[in-house]
């Protein structure tokens, strides 16, 4: 009394264990119980075949085939064949649960079956026959479950070595890597006319295409003018800007009147009006333009030309000013360098005209003298002097000012006051000197170079250090004091560091 359930694929099955069983795999399914049929009297075996459009029950041939139509829907699926053996004399054939027919046998021995897997499928073997309910129960276990899935794959994030270069006015070529996966593809494209990106030699292009990571090359023409400019190219959706440099220009002052701080001119004109000659000579006979620092400034001084290409004199047209106690001044900028025109309709006279500094700097003062209640300026074109007092004033005054220290080279600045030029030149200055610790008694003195903050610090060890304080030095002779607790005195390590780390150890 056997009950036996076989499960059936749509592309066909071969048995693992062949005990019994055998399975053709092929474009139709074709399962064949064979061998231990004979004694059923069933013709030696029984074939459960796939066809086109049904599923086709044979006795090997001999017999009569019973056809299972199976509907378009079902054409394409996994069934479920059922064999049941009831008491050795009839054989219940099931397809999904539902029976397809019932033939007795003249069996004379139970069919010998056991479980088989396959590949795709799976064949059951029961001890006992199994009821309608338990073959249809036992079918709706082995039924395909459908099971959908949603597969999510993040798109490849792309990245460049770096996001921006600077080229100098000559130009040149910059390189940038594309860092992306192999076999992601990417496009290039330049948004101006004077980027372009090199294939190979001599052969550039406003876009090109590529995958994976790559290195690209962006030609960046000669800049041909005095100004500085921007430009952009994208690859692979992100921005790699460039900033290429302009020309470099030189000043030429060509009358009196004019005094020169650092490459910039300074030109001082009288309420009457008049004309300032100035050279403009561009590097590599560039065009460059004339720019006001203040729109307004238009409205009484005018150069001519405003923009040239090469070596030009430019004439300053002043307007008269009819204010003889006020002054007034006009700025211009031309690639990196600047005029500045001041017009007054008074005398001034401002002293000293030069004052030099030493490296560690210090206050000064410059007296103005005007007539009364006529208007002055005071303004520091050099970031490290510092105007304290001073910066606009009606009538004579003075101008305090203040210079920080220098641990560079020699430098030179410069103040306009009313119009005219004071110059300041400082010492070049020294790095701090390593601090060097004395310790007398429970004083701790340390020696360095003057201005200069240590951190004072003590260790058990000389391994780990901990901060006592802070002390500025006094200088190389003259000691800066600590007191330390006699308490202390035997049993610790002391050491002044700057923050760049230059020590000194005193046991």
């Amino acid at each position: 009394m056997t009950g036996y359930v076989l499960r059936l694929d749509n592309v066909g099955e071969r048995v693992l264990n062949s005990s019994g069983l055998s399975f053709n795999g092929g474009t139709a399914i074709a399962c064949r119980f064979k061998s231990d049929f004979r004694s059923l009297g069933l013709g030696g075996s029984i074939d459960l075949v796939r066809m086109d459009n049904a599923l086709r029950l044979s006795q090997g041939g001999l017999g009569p085939s019973l056809d299972w139509p199976l509907a378009d829907g079902l054409r394409d699926r996994l069934h479920i064949a059922a064999l049941v053996l009831t008491n050795g004399v009839s054989l219940t054939v099931y397809l999904d649960g539902i029976p397809l027919f019932s033939q007795p046998t003249t069996a004379k021995t139970p069919m010998d079956l056991r479980a088989v897997m396959t590949e795709k499928g799976e064949i059951r073997a029961y001890g006992r026959p199994l009821s309608a309910q338990e073959v249809a129960s036992v079918s709706a276990e082995l039924a395909p479950r459908v099971q959908y899935f949603t597969l999510s794959q993040a798109a490849a994030v792309p990245a460049l070595s770096t996001t921006s270069e600077s080229v100098p006015a000559a130009g040149g070529t910059v390189q940038v890597g594309v860092l992306l996966p192999s076999g992601v593809p990417w496009t290039a494209v330049s948004k101006d006319s004077w980027l372009s990106f090199v294939l190979g030699t001599n052969v550039r292009t406003n876009s090109l295409s590529d995958t994976g990571p790559q290195v690209v090359f962006v030609f960046v023409n000669e800049n041909n003018t005095t100004d500085t400019r921007q430009g952009i190219v994208s690859i692979a959706g992100l921005v790699f800007a460039i900033a290429q440099a302009g020309r470099t220009v030189t000043l030429n002052p060509l009358g009196a009147g004019m005094t020169r701080y650092g490459d910039n001119v300074n030109a001082v004109i009288s309420e009457l009006g008049g004309a300032v000659l100035i050279g403009i000579l561009p590097e590599a006979g560039a065009a460059w333009t004339l720019r006001y620092a203040r729109p307004e400034d238009a409205s009484w001084v005018v150069p001519m030309p405003g923009n040239a290409v090469g070596n030009k004199d430019v004439l300053f047209a002043v307007s008269p000013y009819n204010s003889p106690l006020a002054s007034r001044t006009a700025l211009f900028n031309v690639a990196d360098k600047q005029i500045r025109i001041t017009q007054r309709g008074y005398t001034a006279t401002v002293t000293p005209s030069a004052t030099s500094f030493p490296s560690d700097g210090g206050q000064g003062q410059v007296q103005v003298t005007v007539p009364t209640s006529a208007f002055w300026e005071a303004v520091a074109l050099s970031p490290w002097i510092t105007i304290l007092t001073g910066q606009n004033a009606n009538g004579s005054g003075l101008v305090i000012f203040k210079v920080a220290s220098n641990t560079g080279p020699d430098r030179f600045g410069t103040i306009i006051v009313a119009g005219e030029v004071i110059r300041f030149a400082q010492a070049a200055g020294s790095a701090p000197t390593r601090p060097r610790l004395t310790l007398v008694g429970n004083k701790l003195s340390l020696f360095g170079t003057a201005g200069t903050t240590f951190v004072i610090e003590r260790s058990l060890d000389l391994r780990t250090w901990e901060t006592v304080t802070q002390i500025t030095a006094n200088g190389d002779t003259r000691p800066a004091d600590v007191i330390i607790p006699i308490s202390e005195r035997a049993s610790q390590f002391y050491r002044a560091r700057t923050q760049g780390g230059e020590s000194s150890t005193q046991p």
